[in-house]
This record gives C-alpha cells, sequence and structure tokens, in this order.
C-alpha cells in the first residue's frame, strides 16, 4: 500500500479520524464554517432592522439555528426541508474542495496549491476560477451545479496559501485581500534567492509501531520540528516563499524540483522526501502534528485566517452577484421543485458527503465552539466504525468521484500512521481536545482496520470487485470489473522502484456489459527499455489484439496517449526483468464508454460525436475521454 503526501490542510476527516490529528481543522470544515459567516451576515442585512430578531445573531449558530432566528414561526421540520437544499449545495462545494488533494490532475499540481513558489500561477488559477463563477451565477439561463463545483476548487487553493506560505511566518494577522482579485499579490522571492535555513529544525526520529511498519515500508520514522528556519530577511522584506515537495508536476507533466544551487524551503513531512535535502525539514503549517507539518504550532493560525479567507470570498460573490443571484446560487430560499427534491431526501434519511449539521460559528473565530466540535467528531467515529446510518454524520464516501474512502493511496492517507502519544499544546486551544486526542490514539488502531485493512483485504480477495487506485504489480493476474453507474473510471499507477524486479503481471478491466467500452488514457510513461515493457491488448491476448504496437509506447518516455478498448475487456501486461534499471513508472486512467441508447435515458452521462457517452464526473480535465476528442460536450 502506497502512501502520499500531507499536501495542505487535512481534506478528508475520515482519515483524521483514524489517526491523531483530532485537533486539526480541515478544509471542508473551513468552507463549511466560512459560509456559516456569510450566511449569517446574508440574514442579518435581511432583516431591515428587526431588533427582536437582530439580537438573536450573536454568538455561534449552525446553518438550521440561523433559518430558525428568521423564521421563528417554522417547526423543526419546517427548518430541516428549507435548509436541505442550500445544505446540499454546500456539500457539493465541500467535496471538490477535498478533491483538490485527492484528484490525480490536482494533487501533485503546485499551482493548486500555491507550493513550490508557484504563486503567480496559483494566483492565475484563482482569477481564472473567480470570475467562471461570478459569469455563471450572473447568468440566470446556466445551471449552476458547475459553478457550485468550482467554489470548492477555489476555495481549496485559497486556503492552502495560508498554510503553505509563510505569510503567517511574517506576522500577519489579516487575510491577503489581493487574492484572487489581483494580479500583484505582493513580493515573491526570486527563484535564484535562498529562503530558508536548516538551522532551527530539530530532526526527530521515532520507531514504528505495527501499523505504521505495514504502511511505510521503512522504519524509523524521520521527521522536523522546525523554528525560525525562514531566513530573517525574507521575512523582514515580506517576501513570499512556500515549501517545495517530492512528486510534484506542473500543468505542463514536467518535475517540479526542488533548487540546490540555493536552500530553498521544503514542504515538510514524514513522508516528504525534499525535507532531508538543505535546507532541511520544511514550513507547512497543515495539521496539529510535526510528523506532517515541520511549522505544526502555528496551524491554528493559519486555519483562522483561512476561515476568515473563505467569508470574505463568499462576502465578495455576494457583492458581485447581488443578493438575489446569491440566493439562487445557494437555494437559501429554495424553490417549490427543490423543496420536493428535499422531501423526498429527507425521507429516504439521505446523509451528506461532508457537510455537519451540528457545526456551527459565530461572526468572530472565538465564537467556534470547540468543545461541541469534540463530541460530534466522536459521534462520527462511532457512525463510521458501526455503519450507522446518522442523516446528521456525513458519510465522507467520495467513491461517486472515483475515490475510496478506505484507500490507504490518497493524499492525506499518511495521517492514519501517526502513533506519537506526545501532545502538542496550543496556547489558545481548549484542554479538551488534549483529553480527545489521548482517546483518538486509544481507538486508532480499531478505526485503522476497520477503514483500511478489513476492505482492502476483502477487494484483494476475491476478482471482479471495484478498487479506485490499485497498485498493479501488488495485483498481477486480477480481474476488475467497472460498476458504470457507482464508479465509471479507476486509476492504476507504479512509482519509482515500488514494482519488483521479473514480473509478469496480467490485469484485467472490463465494463460490466457486452454493449459497453473501456478507453484507457496514459498520462505517464516512464518504464526503462532495458526489458521492462507495458502491452494493452483488446479482449484477449494476442499479437493481433495489442493496441501500442509501437514501442516508444511500450517503453522509455513517451507523451500522454489514449487507446480505445473496442470489446468490454481490456488486458494490461506489464513485465520487468532483474537488471536493477527501472523508471519513475506509469499512470493510467480507464473509463468506460456506453452507448448513446444508454446516454438518452441517464442525466449523469454526456453524449459524444461518435455515439458514445461518457460519465459527467470526468468534467474539463483535458483526458480524450470521448475518443474522439469531443471534450466540448464535457466542458460546457
Amino acid at each position: 500500500m502506497c502512501i502520499s503526501l500531507v499536501h495542505g490542510f487535512i481534506p478528508h476527516p475520515a482519515v483524521r479520524l483514524g489517526g491523531q490529528a483530532g485537533e486539526s481543522i480541515t478544509h471542508t470544515e473551513q468552507a463549511q464554517l466560512g459560509f456559516i459567516r456569510s450566511l449569517t451576515r446574508f440574514f442579518l442585512d435581511s432583516q431591515n432592522g428587526k431588533s427582536e430578531n437582530t439580537d438573536k445573531f450573536q454568538g455561534e449558530h449552525t446553518i438550521d439555528q440561523l433559518y430558525q432566528i428568521v423564521h421563528p414561526d417554522w417547526t423543526n421540520e419546517q427548518v430541516k426541508l428549507h435548509s436541505y437544499p442550500l445544505k446540499r449545495i454546500v456539500d457539493t462545494f465541500q467535496m471538490t474542495d477535498a478533491l483538490v488533494d485527492l484528484s490525480p490532475s490536482t494533487k501533485n499540481l503546485p499551482s493548486a496549491h500555491f507550493d513550490s513558489e508557484s504563486f503567480a500561477e496559483s494566483n492565475h488559477r484563482l482569477m481564472e476560477l473567480r470570475k467562471k463563477i461570478v459569469d455563471d451565477a450572473n447568468n440566470p439561463m446556466i445551471n449552476l451545479e458547475k459553478a457550485r463545483e468550482r467554489i470548492g476548487s477555489f476555495l481549496h487553493t485559497l486556503q492552502d496559501f495560508y498554510s503553505h506560505s509563510n505569510w503567517i511566518e511574517m506576522g500577519k494577522t489579516v487575510i491577503n485581500d489581493r487574492l484572487g482579485l489581483q494580479e500583484d499579490i505582493g513580493p515573491v522571492a526570486g527563484i535564484e534567492q535562498a529562503t530558508c535555513t536548516s538551522t532551527g529544525c530539530k530532526k526527530i526520529q521515532s520507531q514504528c509501531n505495527l501499523l505504521q511498519k505495514i504502511i511505510l515500508h521503512k522504519c524509523p520514522m524521520v521527521y522536523y520540528d522546525c523554528r525560525d528556519n525562514i531566513l530573517d530577511d525574507v521575512n523582514k522584506q515580506g517576501l513570499l516563499t512556500s515549501g517545495y515537495m517530492s512528486n510534484q508536476f506542473n500543468g505542463k507533466d514536467e518535475p517540479v524540483i526542488k533548487p540546490t544551487s540555493v536552500t530553498k524551503c521544503s514542504h515538510g513531512s514524514v513522508m516528504d522526501k525534499t525535507s532531508h535535502q538543505e535546507a532541511i525539514g520544511g514550513i507547512n503549517k497543515d495539521t496539529m502534528t510535526p510528523v506532517y507539518s515541520p511549522h505544526f504550532y502555528l496551524h491554528l493560525d493559519a486555519a483562522k485566517l483561512a476561515i476568515d479567507a473563505t467569508e470574505r470570498f463568499f462576502n465578495d460573490l455576494r457583492k458581485d452577484i447581488g443578493d438575489e443571484n446569491f440566493d439562487r446560487l445557494f437555494a437559501i430560499n429554495p424553490t417549490d421543485e427543490q423543496l420536493e427534491k428535499a422531501k423526498k431526501s429527507l425521507a429516504e434519511r439521505e446523509q451528506f458527503h461532508f457537510l455537519t449539521s451540528t457545526l456551527s460559528i459565530g461572526l468572530s473565530t472565538s465564537d467556534l465552539n470547540f468543545e461541541k466540535t469534540v463530541k460530534q467528531r466522536l459521534q462520527e467515529i462511532l457512525s463510521i466504525l458501526f455503519n450507522i446510518k446518522d442523516p446528521t454524520v456525513p458519510t465522507y464516501d467520495l467513491s461517486d468521484y472515483g475515490v475510496d474512502k478506505t484507500d490507504g493511496n490518497i493524499h492525506s492517507g499518511s495521517l492514519l500512521i501517526d502513533g506519537s502519544k506526545k501532545l502538542y499544546k496550543s496556547r489558545n486551544r481548549p484542554t479538551v481536545f488534549a483529553k480527545f486526542r489521548n482517546k483518538m490514539f486509544v481507538i486508532q488502531a480499531t478505526v485503522f482496520v476497520n477503514l483500511v485493512l478489513l476492505p482492502f483485504a476483502s477487494w484483494a480477495r476475491g476478482t471482479g470487485s471495484v478498487y479506485s487506485s490499485p497498485n498493479m504489480d501488488k495485483n498481477c493476474n486480477k480481474t476488475i470489473t467497472l460498476n458504470g453507474d457507482k464508479l465509471p473510471g479507476t486509476f492504476f499507477s507504479l512509482s519509482s522502484g515500488n514494482y519488483e524486479q521479473n514480473l509478469n503481471c496480467f490485469l484485467t478491466i472490463k465494463a460490466p456489459t457486452q454493449n459497453q467500452r473501456i478507453i484507457l488514457v496514459i498520462d505517464k510513461m516512464d518504464i526503462s527499455c532495458d526489458g521492462d515493457t507495458i502491452k494493452i491488448y483488446d479482449g484477449k491476448i494476442d499479437t493481433t489484439t495489442i493496441l501500442n504496437k509501437n514501442q516508444s509506447q511500450q517503453c522509455g518516455t513517451t507523451k500522454p496517449y489514449f487507446r480505445t478498448i473496442n470489446s468490454n475487456t481490456a488486458i494490461i501486461q506489464f513485465t520487468s526483468n532483474a537488471d536493477g534499471k527501472v523508471g519513475s513508472g506509469f499512470v493510467i486512467n480507464v473509463a468506460i464508454n456506453f452507448p448513446v441508447a444508454t446516454c438518452s435515458r441517464n442525466d449523469n452521462l454526456y453524449r459524444c460525436k461518435n455515439k458514445y457517452c461518457i460519465s459527467n464526473l470526468f468534467n474539463c480535465d483535458d483526458r480524450n475521454w470521448c475518443g474522439d476528442n469531443t471534450q466540448s460536450f464535457v466542458c460546457r
């Protein structure tokens, strides 16, 4: 099992529950908290001087409590019904916020995270996303689902600025109000300018427990606790910098490598190889533990500004599109059609993916009730462990988006390996979290076994199951049947040095019906041509069915390409010899093409010009999923 880096504030609370980062504030929580604040201001402004209600907005509130203040004559059932469409929309942008760390197209992209000093590129991403959101929200003829999804993508990058850059270390206590609005967001350290020093970083080496040995495959663990490791001149001059990290690629799929000519900062984590290069350590503030965050002690400061920036985005958006469009974008006052859908969902006790109904905040960060949040997280743990379908507890299930919550091979999966019992207390954090952290350690193994080991073992024993991210060399001679309705695509990868020598590995991928076909997009290939090859067969293993007959597409380094399987079965063969020469492996994405007859009956499919359809989950990722380059059908 391969574990990825922590790559931002924790994106996935279920992962946090299984580890010991229980004090950390996640991306999805920041998104919900910032929105609640903005919604409070919207309702407050709508009261038109009704003093009897205005005073009630003081203090912290959940979404339902805000609706109850505005509509004091409503019953609890009416409040839940009328707030449900809005909460479903909040859940949507929480999902897309988390997906930035989980999607293959963005998780290793520096501009999606303000990593590797990509300030211009990251800010350009924010400006582009913001413009599309505003344009869609101002157009009454456009379906707003895409705008809502883009909000999450925008928020993730915005929030990462405070966790990954040195904004906090420069002594800033307010947000950078230029982000996503102006080209100039402040002076940036030059590419040839040193930004960090190894001085101030304490190397920590700890032995692995059993779970850590299973996941890491290397012990002991080595990580850093860094204090004042950013050069004084950088902070005093107000120069922005951020950390480099291993396994990153820019928009052209070119590797982004930490410079060696000057001492640049690393992102830092037990899994970040660059943290052992000069300057050692790192500067990220993603979590409350040094195992993943060398500047862990600044996490709460970064999270506070991330929540402030999230609220500011929603407040500015409201100004740009007006109250009427803001209301429509978030279904604050839902239509009759939206209420009918809400009735059905409530009757079926549908759960949200990330939204937590009990999460509350006031117009001041000090209004956030952490003790209530602790109780809520314990309830989440019980719900996950015992599979309780509680509509007030999120599922954290992103299988609809091709992400398996039990898969350890996702960003922030490494949170499951924290075995440290040491408590890192914050001067601003209530002591209740220290007690909670000890409880988290006690149940860590139970959560890990239930969420990761047992589901993984169950899948490995059988064939024909769906799994989102298998390592091919660990699953030779197995068959994966894609579930076209639930998981239309999957993802395979091999990393440098991970695959075994003397392999002759076959992996069969099947579409569930004969009239469906498979599209394979080879995103990356770097395989030694001294005996290592990858071959793709259509339907059966035969010299006449090889689809990548060109040797340049079987080994070496090649540009991304796609292959269409005309049958419903694709067979991938990977062979390696024992000469010890390996590249960085390959990345293959797989999806189903549906026949046009199915497309006409399914709103979740987009029609291609070639009379096939693709899932609408593959939105604008620049891959040729149709097989005929009709990406405009996905990107409209």
